[in-house]
Parts: structure tokens; sequence; C-alpha cells
């Protein structure tokens, strides 16, 4: 069985949960999902709109950088689970930041 870790959001401070998954990765996902909706993120349909958080995991107290970003669908996706019909309109991006990044995104911006 997989040892699940525990992680917090640091950059948002009206979330205050803590996240539980195998990898830092998967927490990351979680909490980007938490954000989209927290913050309204449905206005980026042209994919340009990006956000970096930082998690921290609690047992080794190591930071953790990631950028995530929602890339909205033309043609939803739609099937049925359990019975239920369920509509996927977008899918979401997440992955590690690094300092490299900041000088792409920087070139994008300018």
């Amino acid at each position: 069985m997989e040892t699940k870790k525990e992680y917090i959001l640091l950059d948002f401070p009206k979330i205050k949960n803590k996240y539980r998954a195998s990898s830092p990765g998967k927490v990351a996902e979680k909490i980007f999902n938490k954000l989209i909706k927290h913050l309204n993120f449905s206005h980026n349909m042209n994919g340009e709109l990006y956000l970096v958080f930082h998690i921290k995991d609690l047992q080794t107290k190591k930071i953790l950088p990631f950028i995530g970003t929602v890339i909205y669908l033309k043609n939803h996706i739609n099937f049925k689970k359990q019975k239920k019909n369920i509509e996927i309109d977008h899918r979401i991006i997440v992955s590690k930041f690094d300092s490299n990044m900041k000088k792409v995104f920087h070139k994008i911006e300018s």
C-alpha cells in the first residue's frame, strides 16, 4: 500500500486544508482544481493565464513550487460513470515550476 504524505497550500490563506496523496504532483493537481474554482479561471479561454503556487510537505518541511493552467476543450467529453452522466469541458496541466521557467514566461509577457 502506498504511503500518503500531507501537504498544505502556502500562497492562499483562505484555503487552509491539508491534502494527502502519494506524490506531490497528485496533491498539486487536487489543489489546482480547487484554486481554479476559487479564482474563477473560466475566463482563460485563450489558454494564456497560468498560476504559480507553492505547497509544503508537512513531514520534511520542503516547499515545492508548481505551475498550472487550464485548457478549455472545444468539444466537451461526455461519458457515464456509475449511471451518472459526466461532462468534461476542460483539462488541467500542472507541473513543477523552476527558476528557468521564469525566463520563458517573462519572454511571453513582454
